[in-house]
């Protein structure tokens, strides 16, 4: 009983599970079931080095890989076998997943086929949602729903890979959030049924209801925000409905803490984006956005020392100094905040230094709620510098 209360104690100081505390004791432990720091390091680095696989290859490995696909034209399944002669271990799929990484294609020209293989395609077919008769387009929308005046409402569906539904009504004006479970999935009756009832209390006041549509066609571009501390999570709902051109993603963390780690940030290309796509919505990879917000610059750290090639651009709004001194990258970094962020310029500058595109937009006289004191100079300033483009 001591043994699990001191687990318990020790995963809530860490933030873990008590099982792990448990499994870390027990794998660790000495003859004498002693668990000593230094032994447990000692044995965690010999597991390290004696597994061949599932760690980070080395950066030279990598190069002499590129080096043998630019000069010798060599197939991955070629440059596996040479190299387990010499006792590395490496999957051809492995340095097929570093190819397809390469945003560039320098390396693809260099493959079989350039990696284009005759595929059957998928026949396509007409959706009832490019046929709803006598349908509005929000271009016909009239110039006094701007978001100023209440009663203007933006409606959407949230779905997930089982079907279920849920109904969002946003109000443009003061981010008023109504939600509402639909059982019966997306059924157009039921939904309807479901709008009526929650906007009866402001029958009255309603002028507009907007819902948000995409071509299936056309590959949108991808806005991923990471909002910090999960309990403010309705204070910023709706905020980046204005945002030109674009899928707007948004996540938090597990324990709602808004401390992003790398599993997070990975967990964007391995689970959302193919969710994402599994819905019918197609994602252009090469126009990729991360926004942190708050607690959220973990995520614009993490995204710019392990992601910042797969970003075009990565925006820092009411964080600390984002300034990893990891090197240069290839995205665009944008700053913005209140009074509490008035470091920006300088990290701006630092950024500027190392050849980046960079940018700053701060409001001195502000506090940590920039984003909603100033929201439509933040997007007019983020519409300008993302320059989002439906392909």
């Amino acid at each position: 009983m001591v043994c699990c209360f001191l687990s318990f104690c020790l995963s809530a100081f860490y933030s873990v599970h008590p099982s792990t505390i448990t499994r870390e004791v027990q794998r660790n432990s000495n003859r004498d079931n002693q668990y000593v720091f230094t032994i447990a390091q000692r044995k965690c680095e010999s597991r390290k080095h004696s597994t061949l696989g599932n760690h980070r290859k080395d950066e030279t490995l990598w190069w002499r890989m590129e080096q043998m696909i630019k000069d010798e034209d060599w197939s991955p399944r070629q440059i596996s076998g040479v190299l387990s002669k010499e006792g590395i271990h490496i999957c051809a799929q492995t340095i097929y997943n570093h190819v397809h990484a390469d945003t560039k294609g320098e390396l693809a020209k260099h493959m079989p086929h350039e990696l284009r293989y005759r595929r059957k395609e998928k026949k396509q077919y007409v959706t009832k949602a490019t046929n709803i008769p006598n349908r509005t387009s929000i271009h016909d929308r009239p110039k006094e729903a701007d978001g100023k005046r209440f009663g203007d409402w933006e409606m959407d569906l949230i779905v997930d890979s089982q079907q279920h539904v849920i109904l969002t009504l946003v109000e443009r004006s003061t981010n008023m959030l109504l939600m509402q479970r639909i059982p019966t999935g997306k059924k157009s009756e039921p939904i309807a049924k479901a709008v009526a009832k929650q906007l009866f209390p402001y029958r009255r006041t309603v002028k507009t209801i907007t819902t948000k549509r995409y071509d299936s066609s056309k590959s949108y571009p991808l806005v991923v925000f990471c909002h910090g501390f999960l309990g403010n999570w309705q204070l910023y709902s709706g905020i980046w409905r204005d945002l030109d051109n674009c899928i707007v993603l948004s996540i938090g963390t597990d324990n709602l803490s808004g401390i992003f780690r790398d599993k997070d940030i990975k967990g964007i290309f391995t689970k959302q984006i193919p969710f994402l796509e599994s819905l019918g919505y197609k994602i252009d990879s090469s126009q990729m956005h991360l926004i942190g917000l708050s607690n959220g610059y973990s995520a614009c750290c993490v995204a710019y020392n392990g992601y910042g090639n797969k970003f075009r651009s990565i925006t820092a709004i009411s964080t600390g100094s984002f300034y990893t001194g990891a090197g240069k990258r290839t995205c665009q970094i944008n700053l913005l905040g209140g009074d509490d962020c008035c470091g920006f310029p300088v990290t701006a500058k630092r950024y500027q230094e190392l050849g980046m595109d960079a940018a700053c937009y701060c409001e001195p006289t502000d506090n940590h709620f920039f984003a909603v004191n100033h929201r439509k100079q933040m997007i007019n300033f983020l519409n300008e510098r993302l320059n989002c483009t439906v392909k």
